[in-house]
């Protein structure tokens, strides 16, 4: 009988280039918490982490949820939750729904950031990542450890557009990958943590709240997901609205418009207060037939996510 072996998250130093950059330091303030509506802090949401961005109430909003795609969730019984064969995709229902973001320095915009990651044999990869704290970024596991690849350090540049980096880059070394993620590829545990080198720019942006919640609510939630794709050069912020179609155990199937480079963006849910959490990371798409697909934030990466945060406050 072949013995478990336990997933744990794998402190990485990256080897790093002789580069340094710096931000101003400026103030962001406490959202509201009241995240899914009256009573949901009790249920259906189990954990809870409040966002944290400027203009909160005022030039922020993005578009009612309203609009979005009707469905209803579908069982998901028969599903492997394991080695999926991800691939990127957009969905056509009957086109493209992503729309550039016009704005980057509106929230929550402005917490999306676009990761560079430069390999030990000179190659290039790009992703998203989602700001969770002042100095942390979460991502997909892949955008850090692609398949064969030595990550050698990341570039991190929230907010960017074709203009201009209106909050400066930040380059880190310091990554947490899930062993599980580096040693197997297992799909459940693609999702990885970003660790900034100061604090100045995720003050600037602010954050994404993050929460753990019952299937009972995930079922048709209407959710928003940005990033910054490979159709749209790498340097255009998109996004897109949709519902969560299939909540399994780790993953969340979705039917917002993705393609390449948005893997790594954050599939969040925004109340009307104009407050935005995190449910789900993006990772790709389950196959030809079948909706887009994140990980899900569960108990266990929402504790992962809040030790990196007290780890490195």
């Amino acid at each position: 009988m072949a013995t478990k072996r336990p997933n744990h998250m794998r402190n990485i130093t990256l080897p790093g280039r002789n580069r340094t950059q710096s931000n101003e330091l400026n103030s962001a303030q406490k959202a509201p918490v009241d995240l899914f509506g009256p009573g949901s802090i009790v249920s259906p949401v189990e954990m809870f982490s409040p966002s944290f961005m400027t203009d909160m109430f005022g030039s922020g909003n993005i578009r009612p949820m309203a609009g979005t795609s009707d469905g209803t969730a579908q069982p998901t019984a028969g599903r492997s939750d394991k080695n999926r064969a991800v691939t990127e995709r957009v969905i056509f229902d009957p086109a493209d729904d992503r729309q550039p973001v016009f704005n980057t320095t509106s929230p929550p915009w402005r917490s999306v950031c676009r990761l560079q990651t430069n390999m030990s044999d000179g190659q290039i990869a790009f992703g998203t990542g989602w700001f969770a704290s002042p100095n942390i970024v979460i991502t997909a596991g892949h955008c850090i450890y692609p398949d064969g690849a030595n990550p050698e350090e990341i570039i991190v540049t929230p907010g960017l557009s074709p203009t201009g980096f209106p909050y400066g880059s930040e380059v880190s070394i310091d990554v947490q990958v899930p062993s599980k993620w580096i040693e197997e590829k297992d799909d459940r545990y693609d999702y990885g943590v970003v660790i900034l080198p100061n604090k100045n720019m995720g003050n600037m942006t602010g954050w994404f709240g993050f929460a753990v919640a019952q299937d009972s609510h995930l079922d048709g939630l209407p959710i928003t997901s940005a990033g910054y794709p490979d159709d749209f050069g790498y340097d255009t912020q998109v996004w897109c609205l949709g519902k969560i179609k299939e909540p399994s155990r780790h993953f969340i199937y979705h039917d917002i418009d993705t393609e390449t480079g948005q893997s790594g963006g954050p599939i969040f849910h925004e109340h009307q207060s104009n407050f935005r959490t995190v449910v789900g990371i993006h990772t790709g798409s389950d196959g030809a037939n079948r909706p887009n697909v994140g990980v899900r934030i569960t108990s266990s990466i929402f504790k992962y996510i809040a030790k990196a945060i007290k780890d490195n406050a």
